[in-house]
């Protein structure tokens, strides 16, 4: 199942930096397909589920799995060479997207046109978005290594409404009539570990996506626990 649909555009004016930069918007619904785009907008090679990178805005990888039915993710580690604007937009309304950054630099971060976190050090980061809008600016220089997981909404609700610990306001990720945004600041401990475990392995392995599946399944279950704490907030239009 894929999710994907993206467009670049040049030299665009970013009215609130006030400044023109490149800007790529990734609207993720069920209908479009991630890795032509990355072949043919940002030059990349296709080499199976990675497709590598290496032109004037970006190097380095993008792998893409479709992880089971109702779950696909992208892994993006690389480096920007010269300043980038991207918008992240969930245009289907049966999907849950987690996004968990792990950067060197910090990166200005807007969640729905309202809250800015600017210069967040993202090495700890996760966003759990269910269709507002999330726009990162990622300087020159800044390199990064990030999951990205999206997941039907009927795959998450039969997990969570079997947690103990249930909390009513995380209805709001399955009313239809609001999005919502599930925040925290900060990865867990175990998510953090499993990511950098997860670095260690390389491209060239084998048993590549299996790992990788392996790490997403990981991630979603220490997902469902962390949800059980207060360490987060939801906040819906």
């Amino acid at each position: 199942m894929d999710f994907y649909y993206f467009s670049i555009s040049n030299n665009t004016k970013i009215e609130y930096y006030n400044y023109k930069m490149r800007k790529i918007t990734f609207e993720y619904s069920e209908k479009c397909d991630l890795k032509s785009f990355i072949v043919n907008v940002l030059g990349g090679d296709d080499n199976g589920n990675t497709i590598s990178c290496n032109n004037k805005l970006y190097t380095g990888n993008h792998f893409v799995s479709n992880v089971q039915d109702g779950i696909s993710a992208i892994l993006i580690d690389g480096k920007y060479k010269d300043d980038v604007y991207i918008e992240q937009r969930i245009v289907d309304e049966n999907i849950i997207g987690l996004y968990y950054f792990n950067a060197e630099q910090c990166v200005d971060i807007t969640l729905d046109n309202s809250i800015k976190l600017n210069n967040t050090q993202s090495t700890n980061l996760l966003l759990v978005d269910v269709g507002l809008p999330i726009d990162f600016l990622c300087r020159k220089g800044t390199t990064i290594y990030s999951v990205c997981i999206f997941v039907k909404k009927e795959f998450i609700k039969r997990f969570i409404k079997q947690i103990i610990l249930y909390d009513p306001s995380l209805n709001a990720l399955f009313n239809e009539s609001k999005r919502s945004i599930l925040f925290n600041n900060y990865l867990s401990e175990n998510s953090l570990e499993l990511l950098n475990d997860f670095k260690k392995t390389t491209y060239n392995s084998p048993f590549y996506e299996f790992y990788f599946k392996a790490l997403v399944f990981e991630l979603l279950n220490d997902f469902f626990i962390q949800i059980q704490g207060d360490n987060y907030f939801i906040q819906n239009n």
